[in-house]
């Protein structure tokens, strides 16, 4: 997600919001809106390199190429699975689905889907929630929830006693919930690559956006790899 450049979270989250508008209205096909939303959030946030880079390739008419094969469509597996925490440090409920969740949401709202594999936590996820805590304080209704879907078997884990990052987040009240896929089932239908990745969607279910965490390049630059030919 956002990294602080500055410490100017609030800059940061109108430009976040003006970056999923774009994204949004080009995966719907409107690609004139997404040109005028980043032409104008360029001006206004020119620090922000995601939006600089999209209107960059929307201007030049150079031809969008998505690297993710699900960008723009519904996610790809339709999961509903335990609500269990290997580590106890999120509570168990009863099972959470993809399209109940779904369901729940409000239009603008966003669902973020963690696939850590056979990860608990690690380094970059635990930079990952470092920059997504301010974000969430200053715009609390704008994530609906956070799925963090787990293949780690309850087994002693270093991380176990190294995860206060998560303790924060959860005192902040961030909407996470740690699902457990023991068969590896989510990871298994996206094919994954690396671990963990991050999927945002939108309230019909569609993704917005991925990022592999293992690259450590910042939220801000999943349209730029969208934008590659």
């Amino acid at each position: 997600m956002v990294k602080s450049q500055g410490g100017n979270i609030p800059s940061q989250y109108f430009g976040l919001n003006v970056f999923l508008d774009a994204l949004h209205a080009f995966a719907q096909g409107d690609a004139a809106r997404a040109m005028t939303l980043t032409e104008n959030g360029g001006l206004e946030f020119p620090d922000q390199i995601g939006l600089t880079r999209f209107f960059g390739a929307l201007s030049a008419q150079t031809g969008l190429a998505a690297v993710s094969r699900h960008l723009g469509r519904p996610f790809p597996h339709a999961y509903r699975l335990p609500c269990l925490d290997p580590f106890r440090q999120w509570p168990a409920g009863p099972e959470v689905s993809l399209t109940d969740s779904l369901k729940q949401m409000r239009p603008g709202q966003v669902l973020l889907v963690y696939v850590l594999g056979p990860y608990r936590t690690n380094g970059p996820f635990q930079d990952e929630l470092r920059g997504l805590m301010p974000l969430y304080a200053h715009a609390p209704d704008k994530i609906a929830a956070i799925h963090l879907i787990t293949s780690h078997e309850d087994k002693p884990s270093s991380w176990r006693d190294r995860n206060q990052i998560e303790d924060q987040a959860r005192a902040l009240g961030l909407p996470l919930r740690v699902l457990h896929d023991p068969s590896g089932l989510v990871e298994q239908a996206l094919q994954l690559s690396s671990c963990p990745s991050l999927y945002v969607l939108d309230h019909n279910g569609k993704l917005l956006a991925t990022e592999g965490m293992t690259d450590e390049d910042g939220y801000w630059l999943a349209l730029h790899r969208m934008t590659q030919t």
